[in-house]
C-alpha cells in the first residue's frame, strides 16, 4: 500500500433537504483525522472494521493508491476496490 490520504468523518443534520422528490439527510463534518501515510496509518485501519452507526467516512486519496475492500456484516468482500488522487472512494456508509 502506498498512499497519503485524509479522512473525515460525517453525521446527519436535523434538517432533512429535498433532492427532486427524494428527501436527504444532510451531513456535515464533525471530525478530520490528521493526513496518514503508508507508514503512519493507524493499525486498526488495516483490518477489518466498521464505521460507527450514524456515521459515514469520506477517504481521500493525495498521492499513491489505497486498496479497499467492502464488507457485509459477515465480514464477506462484496467489492474490491483501488483508490487514487483520480479515482476518489464514494462516502463510506455506516
Amino acid at each position: 500500500m502506498i498512499m497519503h490520504a485524509l479522512d473525515k468523518k460525517y453525521g446527519l443534520v436535523n434538517t432533512p433537504s429535498i433532492v427532486g422528490n427524494r428527501v436527504m439527510q444532510n451531513l456535515i463534518c464533525y471530525k478530520e483525522l490528521p493526513v496518514w501515510t503508508a507508514q503512519t496509518i493507524p493499525q486498526g485501519f488495516k483490518n477489518q472494521h466498521n464505521t460507527k452507526a450514524g456515521t459515514w467516512a469520506k477517504l481521500q486519496i493525495y498521492q499513491g493508491e489505497l486498496s479497499f475492500a467492502f464488507l457485509d456484516e459477515a465480514g464477506q468482500v462484496q467489492s474490491e476496490h483501488l483508490f487514487t488522487p483520480e479515482q476518489q472512494p464514494p462516502f463510506i456508509q455506516p
